[in-house]
């Protein structure tokens, strides 16, 4: 008979479960992560866009969906720090690092604005036009190769509302805060 003043002690696979449910915990304690990458959704309205075209410009018009699936808020940074819609980028899919003359922004000073809240669980929506000049004495010229081709879209998404001037503060990873690719066509 056992003398009931003493315990057994766990066995190995005991403390392991043990081991790792004390891990979990402090790294719950930790800096939060900000959301997952299943968490946020950033959508275009289309899968492809073509061109349109009057004197002296291109452009496309798009509508996209950013939802926050997390249980904590995100912010976008606005255009500059201070525009009236979220820091967003045209980027090559292939990440070829080839000129993009479609959506260009042009910061001018202006006082800051905070970023856009989007809270857990809400959607934002962002209707906007691409633009690109149509520059035929450009030099070098703008060729409609640097306006076409397959892309995502980049929105600047903040873990922290503050604004500090034009680029954002403690951004989300990027897989975070891609869309989907799109393609955009000569007209």
């Amino acid at each position: 008979m056992r003398d009931p003043s003493t315990r057994a002690l766990p066995t190995r696979p005991f403390l392991s479960v043990i081991a790792a449910v004390l891990g979990l915990g402090v790294a719950a304690c930790g800096e939060p992560a900000g959301p997952s990458p299943e968490d946020v959704d950033l959508r275009t309205d289309r899968t492809a866009y073509t061109l349109q075209h009057a004197q002296g410009l291109y452009w496309i018009e798009l509508s996209v969906t950013y939802t926050n699936h997390s249980a904590q808020a995100v912010y976008l940074h606005r255009a500059c720090g201070s525009g009236d819609g979220p820091h967003r980028e045209l980027r090559r899919v292939d990440d070829s690092g080839a000129d993009i003359e479609l959506g260009a922004v042009i910061c001018i000073t202006r006082p800051l604005q905070p970023p856009i809240e989007v809270g857990p669980g809400d959607t934002y929506l962002d209707r906007f036009s691409a633009y690109s000049a149509e520059s035929p004495n450009a030099n070098p010229p703008i060729t409609m190769d640097q306006r076409t081709g397959t892309f995502r879209l980049e929105y600047f998404v903040q873990s922290e509302n503050r604004v500090e001037g034009w680029e954002a503060v403690a951004l989300l990873p990027e897989a975070r805060r891609v869309s989907n690719s799109f393609r955009v066509e000569a007209p």
